[in-house]
């Protein structure tokens, strides 16, 4: 069970989103981010969403490290997932500001929603290096090199609509829709994830 948790943990984040957006009064999956969700109503709900997730992401760390050959591979592996799950349990813990509605300013953020954002920037900001980094040892892990091409792809892709949104969310185009747009760039990299996830899962039992 422990190894098929990190294929369906991603999905079961967006599943419970989804649920969890239309129940909520008020929310608007059009409108608002993913992270609005943990200061409503059913806010608990989506904070073990996160934290779930999080141990997904650390999960699926391990099993893509014990599929790999090279030793400093494993290490980054591991590393680079803590670090997201690490992340992903903050972004819980430190609630997001209810800032959708009203034009942007440094003015509207809590300490916590402050802490949020740059826990949002900073992923973002990091993402370029371990795409890089990631692309790098697919294309020395026999097993792997097939799915090369298809990281760098949806890596750049993501990292390019991340920079969008940023774009869209401080300059207020699409105003009504950037919730809707934060969740498809989150389908999309999650579609990633599953498909990496699952030739590990694939390795592994085959390995054994």
């Amino acid at each position: 069970m422990l190894r098929l948790f990190p294929v369906f943990s991603p999905i079961l984040f967006l599943l419970i989103t989804f649920i969890t957006g239309f129940i909520t009064p008020g929310y608007s999956h059009l409108k608002h981010t993913i992270s609005r969700l943990a200061i409503e109503k059913y806010g608990f709900i989506q904070q073990m969403n996160f934290f779930q997730f999080g141990i997904g992401m650390y999960l699926t760390g391990k099993l893509f490290a014990s599929s790999l050959k090279l030793k400093n591979s494993r290490s980054y592996i591991r590393k680079f997932y803590n670090f997201c799950s690490i992340l992903l349990v903050l972004a819980a813990i430190i609630p997001a500001d209810p800032i959708e509605n009203a034009k942007f300013s440094l003015s509207l953020l809590t300490p916590f929603g402050l802490v949020h954002i740059l826990i949002v920037v900073l992923f973002v900001v990091l993402s370029p290096f371990c795409i890089k980094r990631i692309y790098e040892i697919f294309k020395s892990e026999k097993h792997y090199n097939r799915l090369s091409g298809f990281t760098i792809f949806m890596g750049i892709s993501t990292l390019l609509m991340c920079i969008v949104w940023f774009l869209f969310f401080f300059r207020e185009i699409y105003f009504d829709y950037r919730g809707l747009f934060q969740k498809i760039i989150t389908l999309w990299s999650f579609c990633w994830i599953i498909v990496v996830n699952w030739n590990s899962l694939r390795y592994t039992a085959n390995a054994k």
